[in-house]
């Protein structure tokens, strides 16, 4: 993610019309994005105990990055072997409601974010999360909270 950041912000040619056009669109996106999630009814309130969980976000990445290097780095050596790992978490998923539908946007975005581990699916009948990790690091998920599991 921080090296398509880099291409778009330095090495891309872009001009200032594209610039402008990708701001109107985005915007118009925004607008768009709002007003179809008022008709749907899925307006929320965060809580805000969320804000702790969030403040959390960047020394997991940066843990799950370590991890992913330090594996990586191994998978150098000969006869090494990087294991990958599926991780099945009890997920508490809730129902259609706009806080239950935010709630596992932002464990998918959360659990995604890092280079290291990938949200792959919700269960929404069997309240569960399969999580995959390039370099599987156990500690992580050791005691996941069925409300926040990422």
């Amino acid at each position: 993610m921080g090296l398509a950041f880099f291409y778009v912000a330095v090495l891309s040619p872009h001009s200032v019309v594209e610039a402008g056009v990708g701001l109107v669109v985005a915007a118009l996106a925004g607008v768009l994005t709002r007003h179809m999630a008022i008709r749907a009814g899925l307006l929320f309130q965060p809580p805000a105990h969320w804000v702790r969980r969030l403040a959390s976000i960047p020394s997991a990445v940066i843990l799950d990055t370590a991890a992913l290097a330090y594996g990586l780095g191994r998978g150098l050596l000969p006869h090494h072997r990087v294991p990958g790992r599926f991780w099945v978490l009890p997920f508490r998923a809730g129902t259609h409601g706009g806080t239950d539908v935010a709630r596992r946007a932002i464990v998918c975005m959360a659990g995604s974010l890092a280079p290291n581990t990938y949200v792959v699916y919700i269960d929404l009948e069997r309240n569960r999360l399969l999580v995959h990790q390039l370099v599987s690091h156990k500690r992580q998920f050791a005691a996941a909270d069925p409300e926040w599991p990422v």
